[in-house]
């Protein structure tokens, strides 16, 4: 083999290896629109890029992230597309997710990055009054599929309509085809306010305040999680991460 080959393959053999270690590295990030943890900057229901994505959990993991030197995408898509993206292929992770005994031994987990407290909701006019979630047993509850809210409503063998877009639910609700929406304290005004006309939902009970974390999958390397664990850590010891919260009503 003449010099001039060899040299060519040891080129070759080194930029593969360049894109093989920077592939190993780089994060493919996703969420959903559910504001005002996370939601597209101009209100699409979908975003391709980081710069496009803001809310408070977005605003914690960019922040995480740039004190790293790992490379990342970012996407917002709905729920199901993301969390089934996570669940097969490396490197791949979602915020922000509730941390349940379910999900434990399915991910890789990150955090806490913020908390989240689960409500239901009614329409402004309704005189559904509960003393307890388990009152909500003879009501319709709407939901979104894979959402941990959800989740724990259908474990216990309530009566749900669950939904894969859950900007489907406030209309469902407006509507009367449900009588209540589980979602999170903050996001279900948002969420009615920007699909519906019925004016601020009533918040019927709040219930299961919990953090919620960036969930990778398994196969991620152990380096990747304890680096973006030390980072949130540190930005909380700071106090960045209580300043973001407060700027969102937490």
């Amino acid at each position: 083999m003449t010099f001039f080959v060899q040299a060519t393959a040891l080129a070759v053999l080194t930029v593969w290896s360049m894109l093989a270690s920077a592939d190993d590295t780089r994060l493919y990030l996703f969420t959903n629109q559910y504001p005002p943890y996370n939601m597209t900057v101009d209100g699409t229901p979908y975003a391709h890029k980081a710069e496009d994505i803001e809310g408070m959990c977005t605003t914690i993991v960019k922040r995480m992230l740039a004190n790293t030197s790992i490379d990342y995408t970012m996407k917002l898509r709905n729920w199901s597309f993301g969390l089934d993206r996570v669940e097969r292929l490396k490197n791949h992770g979602i915020f922000c997710t509730i941390r349940s005994a379910e999900r434990e031994h399915m991910f890789k987990w990150v955090g806490p990055i913020t908390y989240m407290t689960g409500a239901l909701f009614a329409r402004p006019d309704s005189e559904i009054k509960l003393k307890s979630v388990e009152d909500a047993k003879k009501y319709k509850i709407g939901g979104l599929k894979g959402d941990s809210f959800t989740n724990f409503f259908k474990d216990k063998g309530y009566n749900l309509s669950i939904v894969a877009d859950d900007r489907e639910n406030p209309y469902l609700l407006e509507q009367g085809t449900i009588d209540l929406w589980v979602s999170d304290v903050l996001t279900g005004p948002y969420k009615a306010a920007d699909t519906t006309n019925m004016g601020e939902v009533k918040k019927v009970i709040s219930f299961m305040k919990t953090p919620v974390y960036l969930a990778m999958n398994p196969e991620t390397p152990d380096s990747i999680i304890k680096t973006l664990q030390k980072q949130i850590d540190l930005l909380r010891q700071s106090g960045a991460v209580q300043q973001i919260e407060a700027g969102f009503g937490i």
